[in-house]
């Protein structure tokens, strides 16, 4: 083989290692962006998730102090005083063996007699299905609970009164002075600082939400979130961490053991670095990559959450993992092999993104679906009839007739003191289905609040509206529900109105609920027409 041949492969070699070692440099870090994105990704799904949780408890909350009736919570009953310690508790629960079903109330001094306290307390009580449903739903959730200024706390799981119970101190932690009127003027959920949980749970964040009775402020409802759970979501293949506003490290995948039983600032968790270069990392640009020290480092920040993401490689590894790339061309000079592994690491890094794109879209749809629809019944909820009236109302004509029934069950209470909450919960899924199975497709139905119900018949006249309504009358009156054995015998009253233009959809769902509770007056099971009562 000729010098210039000899000397033309060697160039060939020389030209493929530099330019592959570029390229393989170029690829880690678009790696490192792919899987900052994804990270990004993971995070931004779990605090929608639990946003939208705390948000579900505000809006539950909020509606039930500020409505007009309220159930009696079954558990009340089994609230006790204590007189040693002048204090209340809900510990019959673990006696009565349905502790793992709700959390315990504990408060100070006697059970409270006031209206409005007792009302605080039914919707503290009232809270427990939903608790619960997103304890067992939502992963690394250590707490939920409820806060009261007027002195007591319902805390999921249950747990004893002798272990935990309710002190004034609560009310001087974050998690509460944060939701008070001259802290949170805009009645928001927010994020407390990390601490450490007095249970022994380690370090967590809390987010928080206010509960408002008319313009006073009642309390607070929470859920706690593990950092465990938060560095388990940082997992990936390059360093990753989360900073809050206060600095504090709220997750990370490296360097674990500093933060998992302590409370940890930026400056703690990068020993060796002085103040200015703790600072440059502070204010790096968002969303490119960025040398710092001895890292590249790609920063992103949340809307739902004041903190920060970092993920970060050392640039020595960047320059191990270029040179390890080009091992083969410099020992067997075979370029198929180093094209074809970069071609499979973006063809893998496109499906990664196609993924994430895919999950994404899952998730919002899941969280619109949650948003606008009741979770007992799968019916629409108020938000999703508001939505579909207003679809409703640009597809047809002005003229064209629209009816308004109201349904209410009769004597619901009974059902849930005589079968139990779970029966009557059954019962409000079997109403549903039997009633959607009755009217058309292109009608609005949906769970109006407790055990009321409201249907939009569109091109239907009044006088159509009261036939339908008899006839959901009759269907419900003369079905037997079954439950565990036991049979169930229900009714249900129903108030029919028009729906005029002129007076808006609100004003013609009173109308509607005034004949209902006219027919309730009446003496139930029946329908009655609302012009029928102007009469």
């Amino acid at each position: 083989m000729s010098k210039t041949k000899q000397t033309l492969i060697i160039l060939i070699i020389v030209f493929s290692s530099y330019f592959y070692f570029n390229l393989k440099k170029v690829s880690t870090i678009n790696n490192l962006i792919s899987s900052a994105l994804s990270t990004r990704n993971r995070i931004n799904q779990y605090i929608k998730l639990s946003c939208d949780s705390i948000n579900t408890l505000s809006i539950y909350g909020n509606e039930y102090i500020n409505g007009k009736k309220y159930n009696i919570s079954p558990y009340f009953k089994d609230l006790k005083y204590d007189k040693d310690s002048n204090s209340y508790n809900l510990d019959n629960a673990f006696k009565n063996g349905y502790s793992k079903y709700v959390g315990n109330l504990t408060g100070k001094g006697n059970i409270p007699k006031d209206p409005l306290l007792l009302k605080e307390l039914n919707l503290a009580l009232s809270y427990n299905k939903y608790f619960r449903s997103i304890y067992n739903s939502l992963p690394g959730i250590a707490w939920i609970y409820y806060t009261s200024k007027n002195g007591f706390i319902n805390i999921y799981p249950w747990v004893s009164s002798k272990e935990f119970s309710y002190s004034d101190i609560l009310l001087k932690k974050e998690f509460f002075t944060g939701a008070l009127p001259n802290a949170n003027k805009d009645k928001a959920s927010f994020w407390t600082p990390v601490y450490y949980d007095a249970a022994g749970k380690g370090n967590m964040i809390t987010i928080s939400s206010p509960i408002y009775y008319n313009n006073d402020f009642l309390g607070v409802v929470s859920i706690d979130i593990t950092i465990n759970k938060i560095n388990d979501i940082l997992k990936s293949s390059y360093n990753s961490f989360l900073i809050n506003k206060y600095d504090q490290i709220i997750g990370a995948n490296f360097n674990k053991n500093l933060i998992e039983n302590k409370i940890t600032h930026l400056n703690e968790f990068f020993k060796g670095y002085n103040e200015n270069q703790i600072s440059a990392l502070k204010t790096l640009p968002e969303n490119k990559i960025i040398k710092w020290e001895n890292y590249y480092v790609y920063k992103q920040t949340f809307s739902d959450a004041n903190c920060l993401l970092y993920c970060m490689i050392p640039k020595k590894k960047v320059l191990f993992d270029a040179f390890v790339s080009i091992i083969p061309i410099l020992i067997i000079g075979t370029l198929l092999l180093i094209l074809s592994y970069v071609i499979n690491i973006q063809k893998k890094t496109q499906r990664e993104l196609k993924t994430l794109v895919d999950e994404l879209a899952a998730t919002q749809s899941l969280l619109h679906q949650s948003a606008s629809h009741d979770f007992l019944t799968s019916v629409l909820n108020r938000r999703g009839f508001y939505e579909k009236f207003k679809e409703l109302l640009s597809k047809i004509d002005e003229n064209d007739p629209i009816s308004i029934i109201a349904a209410d069950v009769d004597f619901f209470k009974k059902v849930n003191d005589l079968y139990g909450h779970d029966a009557g919960d059954y019962v409000l899924k079997k109403i549903a289905n039997t009633i959607i199975n009755l009217i058309d497709k292109n009608d609005i139905f949906s769970r109006w609040g407790g055990e009321e119900f409201l249907i939009v018949l569109p091109n239907t006249s009044y006088e159509e509206a009261l036939k339908k309504a008899e006839t959901l009358r009759n269907e419900i009156e003369n079905n037997v529900i079954k439950h565990k054995n036991k049979k169930i015998k229900i009714t249900m009253t129903f108030g029919v109105s028009r729906f005029n233009s002129i007076y808006g959809i609100d004003k013609c769902i009173s109308n509607a609920d005034k004949a209902l509770y006219h027919g309730k007056n009446k003496g139930r099971n029946c329908v009655v027409g609302f012009e029928s009562i102007l009469d």
